[in-house]
């Protein structure tokens, strides 16, 4: 969506530089300066932080970060409310930060994560009523370093639908990491309970934005380590039937 008011730039070009941030990633930001009616300084400003409006077309993925506007011209308003000719906008952009990928206004990171698994006492090795696991191999828990997969995705005017439906379930198909090129297979992601926050933007509306979670074992949440066979087995109860302590019921 083009932008709904009328603004023409102050400098003719933005000018872009690159740095390197604490993280020893390499970025571009630059600034740009436009001019607008002071009564359509909010809606420009609410079209720069938007999907149509945040991109800057000379930088790829250099996004709007930070918006200054200062009244110019003829002041005409009152103490309480200021008003003036025009707008003079600054305008931020910067590559580091959340990025729209596929409508989504998101940032990923992948971090290591401790993972403790215990076979489940009462159940079986083997169908059949066999290999019982017994209260030894129940005690002691296998201990090693899974991911955990974080996705913050802002920009959200209304809270995501069923947010904890499936929080303690794992996946039924395989899991495609966005941002990554890999993917997990069924049963190996467990969703985790979401973080959520609210916040008031400078129109008063209301945003929201989501942390999700989503803890990785590379040998399956179903199955735990049988030291007798060397292996990552799955479970059993006494009629034969496989046990998913943690059901895969859900897809991305």
């Amino acid at each position: 969506m083009p932008c709904p008011v009328d603004y023409t730039h102050v400098m003719p070009s933005p000018e872009p530089e690159t740095y390197q941030n604490t993280k020893g990633q390499v970025h571009v930001r630059c600034k740009l300066t436009v001019k607008c009616a002071w009564s359509d300084r909010l809606a420009l400003w609410n079209w720069l932080y938007s999907q149509d409006g945040c991109a800057l077309a000379e930088v790829p993925r250099c996004l709007v970060r930070r918006v200054v506007p200062k009244g110019h011209g003829r002041y005409s308003g009152t103490a309480s409310t200021p008003a003036f000719t025009e707008a003079i906008v600054t305008i931020y952009y910067d590559t580091d930060g959340p990025q729209w990928v596929n409508d989504r206004f998101v940032e990923t990171q992948i971090v290591p994560a401790p993972i403790r698994v215990f076979p489940p006492s009462g159940l079986y090795w083997s169908t059949g009523g066999k290999d019982a696991i017994t209260a030894e191999e129940a005690s002691h828990p296998t201990e090693f370093t899974g991911l955990l997969y974080l996705v913050t995705e802002g920009m959200l005017t209304a809270e995501p639908a069923s947010l904890y439906t499936s929080v303690g379930y794992t996946n039924k198909s395989s899991f495609p990491l966005l941002d990554y090129s890999e993917s997990w297979p069924a049963g190996t992601v467990r969703y985790e309970a979401p973080m959520k926050f609210c916040h008031n933007d400078y129109s008063a509306s209301k945003k929201y934005t989501v942390g999700y979670r989503w803890l990785i074992n590379p040998f399956g949440w179903n199955k735990a380590w049988r030291a007798s066979t060397g292996e990552w087995a799955p479970f059993y109860n006494k009629n034969g039937t496989q046990i998913y302590p943690y059901p895969e019921t859900w897809e991305r």
